[in-house]
């Protein structure tokens, strides 16, 4: 099976550590990228490459170990957004967390979200 493929039933449920790994690259990659951009463009097609490979991964992602790693690759693109000021994206990625990964396996994952959209909210008044 060729690692290039983006998101197969096939590899999303293979138990191979290399499998993880380019989840997380299809999504940090583009990320990187989206930092390291200048001026900051909220509308960046790098930062919604970023987010629509981390909820691609969550919809596809059968196990625990795999949607706990959508959940956090969710949060570090919200991270991401918050840190550079784009702060609608940001507040929509945090609330995506928040209304997709539910139950007690995605607690913490939740009150980070929360914590975001509180930082989101004084940011947004000041901007």
């Amino acid at each position: 099976m060729a690692r290039a493929t983006l998101f197969t039933r096939k590899s999303v449920t293979e138990s191979d550590p290399l499998c993880v790994q380019d989840i997380r690259e299809i999504v940090l990659k583009p990320l990187r990228v989206f930092e390291s951009e200048r001026p900051t463009n909220c509308n960046s097609e790098n930062l919604e490459t970023a987010y629509s490979g981390a909820l691609t991964s969550a919809r596809l992602a059968p196990d625990l170990v795999f949607r706990q790693m959508s959940a956090d690759l969710t949060l570090d693109v919200a991270d991401s957004a918050l840190t550079d000021g784009c702060l609608d994206f940001a507040d929509k990625a945090y609330r995506n967390v928040i209304s997709t990964y539910v139950g007690l396996g995605f607690a913490a994952h939740r009150q980070r979200a929360q914590i975001g959209i509180d930082d989101v909210r004084p940011a947004k008044k000041t901007k």
